[in-house]
């Protein structure tokens, strides 16, 4: 399944890419607002041209109690991400911890100017081949990241605010 989430951000690309998106505070903050238990930077390489970023986060899980219960501490994944610094686009690629060989997350995030400031489309592959399941929980995946877009974008436009950047 394949699906975008477009939104507009009043700040200009340049100040999303280099003062928000890789700053350290903007990030932890964003993930304890979207609810994550944890998130962690575990590796970030500048090279010609490029900038990668591995990180893990733990989500919150929504699920019913007795599956929230047998998956706290157990469900998180892992986010392998380059920023092409020609492109100006983020590439990444998500690997879970429950059922890696059956979810399949990529995409890319590209910021464009507007009139407002930044056009922020995000687009996402989501594949899931479980038996029976797979649409379902692609369909499930979609509208997390739909929900999370909408409070990335609140946070960031108060983050930017903040500190002087819009």
């Amino acid at each position: 399944m394949k699906f975008s989430v477009s939104n507009v951000l009043r700040v200009a690309p340049e100040i999303f890419w280099e003062q928000i998106f890789f700053d350290e505070a903007y990030n932890q903050g964003l993930y304890a607002a979207l609810g994550f238990a944890t998130m962690q930077v575990i590796s970030s390489d500048r090279q010609p041209g490029l900038i990668r970023r591995s990180l893990r986060a733990e989500p919150p899980i929504h699920a019913p109690s007795a599956l929230k219960r047998k998956l706290e501490g157990k469900l998180f994944y892992t986010e392998e991400g380059e920023f092409d610094l020609t492109t100006r686009r983020w590439s990444f690629r998500s690997s879970s911890s429950v059922l890696p060989d059956k979810v399949s997350i990529r995409g890319t995030i590209a910021l464009s100017p507007h009139a407002e400031g930044a056009q922020h489309l995000v687009e996402i592959e989501a594949r899931v081949t479980a038996w029976g399941l797979g649409s379902v929980i692609e369909r499930v995946i979609e509208r997390n990241t739909r929900d999370s877009y909408a409070t990335t974008i609140a946070f960031t436009e108060r983050w930017a605010t903040e500190k002087g950047l819009v």
